[in-house]
């Protein structure tokens, strides 16, 4: 599944469109997905979460796919960032999920050899006018490599690794 695919999901339940009904200036802020260490069989079942910005609230509606079913939690407090939250403009996306995963798994292979990743999760969101996907691979060693890929070219525009314990 693609990040069009995913919000396809969303958008067609009929949680989404009742909710929408009342939140009419509420746009889509991000995509997140999670995945078992470097495996891809949820992108398959299109499990995902779906945020949707009330810029004049502050709050975040998450739409969550789970085998197909679709929930929504609304107002959810967001942790602020110097950044901002934009719309995501998903027809600027012209990569695969799959080719951007690859991309990422070549870096972390490259330039951080021996890591081996329990977790791998990404967001494709709006940053500096070009949709991103972040993608972060949480390893063995308690580190996290992140790598931001352009939605747009598939090209790589940074990454970095830190210890968790930089994050506490």
């Amino acid at each position: 599944m693609d990040v069009k695919d995913f919000l396809a999901r969303v958008e067609g339940s009929l949680v989404f469109k009742e909710w929408k009904q009342s939140h009419e200036s509420n746009f889509l802020a991000h995509v997140f997905v999670m995945l078992d260490g470097l495996k891809r069989e949820s992108l398959v079942s299109g499990d995902c979460q779906v945020g949707f910005f009330d810029s004049v609230k502050g709050f975040m509606a998450t739409f969550f796919v789970d085998g197909g079913n679709v929930r929504v939690v609304v107002d959810q407090e967001i942790l602020k960032s110097d950044l901002g939250i934009f719309e995501l403009d998903v027809g600027k996306i012209s990569v695969s999920v799959d080719s951007v995963l690859d991309c990422a798994c070549s870096v972390l292979c490259k330039d951080y050899a021996n890591a081996g990743v329990l977790r791998t999760f990404f967001i494709v969101q709006q940053l500096r006018g070009v949709p991103v996907f972040n993608i972060t691979f949480f390893t063995l060693n308690f580190k996290t490599v992140n790598v931001k890929v352009s939605a747009v070219d598939g090209s790589v525009v940074h990454h970095s690794s830190a210890s968790v314990a930089e994050f506490g």
